[in-house]
């Protein structure tokens, strides 16, 4: 894929295109998405395992309502089994299995982020409890919030950098058949270069 920079009024087209794709079958999608929430409802009452599976399965469901709407593009029918598409397709499956590990690894990276600055100011006070070191309570809390600002901060940076990976590798790997890593940096530089 080779990346271009577009003005930001192509995505009120791209979200016209989007309508009248959804407007061909409106009730098939809609049967679409109720078995997503479904499938993710279901999994989500599972303890760790489901969560795990949700992350997983999640580009792999995504990719085949992209698939969907490209059948439906290309003037064919829009079937409720396009939803299922990428387990179907087992050249694609694998591929889109890792842009779940992906966003799993993201995850767990915000949530590092978070235990360790919330881990690391549990520390700080315990240490400066054991010194006996007197600190007025309005720095402690300047400390702490500085410190919270900037976890957010890291946490906001990583999310960005899943999303901006995320928003073109699911169609590059299920409708172009690109491998994992040159889709994730095709996504996050045509993200990029469009930021604005």
């Amino acid at each position: 894929m080779v990346a271009v920079r577009v003005e930001a009024s192509r995505g009120w087209g791209w979200i016209v295109e989007g309508w009248r794709l959804f407007a061909q079958a409106p009730g098939i999608w809609l049967l679409i998405m109720l078995i997503y929430f479904g499938i993710s409802l279901v999994l989500a009452f599972i303890p760790f395992v489901g969560t795990l599976a949700s992350v997983l399965l999640g580009p792999v469901l995504a990719g085949g309502m992209i698939y969907g709407a490209a059948q439906l593009a290309q003037g064919r029918p829009l079937e409720i089994g396009h939803l299922f598409q990428g387990f179907k397709d087992q050249d694609r499956l694998g591929p889109l299995a890792v842009l779940g590990l992906i966003g799993l690894a993201g995850g767990f990276a915000a949530g590092l982020v978070m235990f360790l600055f919330m881990g690391g100011g549990l520390m700080l006070g315990g240490v400066l409890d054991t010194t006996g070191a007197i600190i007025p309570p309005q720095t402690m809390t300047g400390i702490f919030a500085g410190a919270g600002l900037l976890a957010l901060l890291f946490i906001l940076l990583i999310s960005v950098l899943i999303g901006m990976a995320f928003f073109y590798s699911v169609p590059l790997v299920m409708l172009a058949g690109q491998y994992v890593w040159p889709a994730v940096q095709d996504s996050i530089a045509a993200c990029w270069i469009n930021f604005l």
